[in-house]
């Protein structure tokens, strides 16, 4: 019975630690971060973000390591789940500067790498492999943004790395939806910051709390709207699901709320 409670404790960690890698979780503290922290530094997180799903969906596709039959389809090398957290709290950690938040992504990524490991979804290479290649991501995206006009137009960012994943999308085989999701809201939050007020700061907090709860509000009416009466083809229907969504995030919940000035 001690062996079985403990057991169903490790499986319970894990699923916690992994629950932080679920498209609807990071959907949901990236919402919070742009419109309850801070606009600038969350979009230039979203960026890279999306970028690292398309190219992880294209180096997998490079090397074509399966998954384990159990799991399902796909590949495995390197994990998308493992790179996409280390660049998604990797790049915050560098935004944030501060050693708790540090310390706390360095336990969370630890958790995430176990969970895992410990469900078998991914070997250990598929790990180290994943963390070589978000460090890449980490190291190259500064450059980037350190260019002049990028500087004066923060969504020229967004724009370069869509156009930077188009050659990968072309040439992955067996296209996963996540490109098709990545590539949308991508675009999509690159037009939505476009607008002059977009990146401007909502100074209460009141207002933060209406505006994240307008935002998850209309996601969520956006989703099951495309769920209930999606077109076709599916990559379409994902597409504008995305896009749409990415767009009332960056620049229509700022639209219906106005700060004060």
């Amino acid at each position: 019975m001690m062996h079985f409670c403990l057991a169903d404790g490790i499986d319970l960690v894990a699923k916690i630690f992994l629950f932080f890698t679920q498209e609807n979780t990071v959907i949901a503290l990236l919402c919070i971060g742009f419109l309850g922290y801070d606009k600038k530094k969350v979009s230039k997180t979203l960026f890279l973000l999306l970028f690292s799903m398309i190219l992880n969906a294209f180096l997998k596709s490079i090397w074509q390591i399966p998954l384990s039959p159990k799991i399902g389809t796909g590949f495995a090398f390197p994990s998308g789940h493992m790179q996409n957290s280390a660049v998604l709290w990797g790049w915050l950690s560098l935004e944030v500067n501060q050693k708790p938040f540090f310390a706390f992504s360095i336990f969370l990524l630890s958790g995430v790498a176990f969970g895992l490991l410990h469900f078998g979804y991914h070997t250990p290479v598929d790990i180290l492999g994943a963390l070589f290649f978000a460090i890449i991501l980490l190291i190259a995206y500064p450059y980037l943004l350190k260019k002049s006009l990028i500087k004066k137009q923060l969504a020229l960012a967004g724009f370069t790395l869509s156009l930077l994943a188009l050659p990968m999308i072309y040439f992955i085989s067996n296209r996963p939806s996540s490109i098709f999701i990545a590539e949308s809201a991508l675009v999509g939050f690159s037009l939505g910051i476009l607008h002059k007020n977009a990146l401007l700061p909502i100074n209460t907090l009141a207002l933060k709390v209406k505006s994240i709860i307008l935002a998850i509000f209309g996601i969520i009416i956006i989703q099951l709207g495309f769920k209930y009466f999606s077109i076709t083809p599916k990559e379409l229907s994902l597409g504008c699901c995305y896009f749409l969504t990415a767009l009332w995030v960056s620049v229509g919940v700022s639209k219906c709320i106005q700060s004060p000035k």
